[in-house]
């Protein structure tokens, strides 16, 4: 006696699965998004003392905010990347909260 293998049926979209398709989708975009430091505020990083003597990742790190020269002024966003970036040269910069885009500053 031999067994015949059993073969899926492959199910066609319908209008029903793109309809769920759809509003799962519409889901997602109206679900709230995480809360945290608000993009419309900025920091002013000044950058206060020299590159000079540091290691090279603060170097980078000043690179990466930049910072070129001596009281060399950036507004960034206020995001938590910047803010990490900013916590690893505390002796190099300071920071200026602003407001932005109409945003209270705490």
């Amino acid at each position: 006696m031999t067994e015949t293998p059993v073969q899926k049926k492959a199910v066609a979209p319908t209008a029903r699965t793109a309809k769920a398709a759809r509003a799962a989708a519409q889901a997602r975009q109206a679900a709230p998004r995480p809360t945290g430091p608000s993009p419309e505020r900025t920091l002013v990083v000044v950058k206060v003392h020299s590159g000079i003597g540091c290691t090279q990742r603060q170097r980078g790190v000043l690179r990466s905010l930049g910072l070129k020269g001596p009281r060399d002024r950036r507004a960034l966003p206020d995001v938590p990347a910047v803010r990490g970036m900013v916590a690893a040269l505390p002796h190099l910069v300071r920071i200026e909260e602003t407001p932005g885009k109409g945003g209270a500053s705490a």
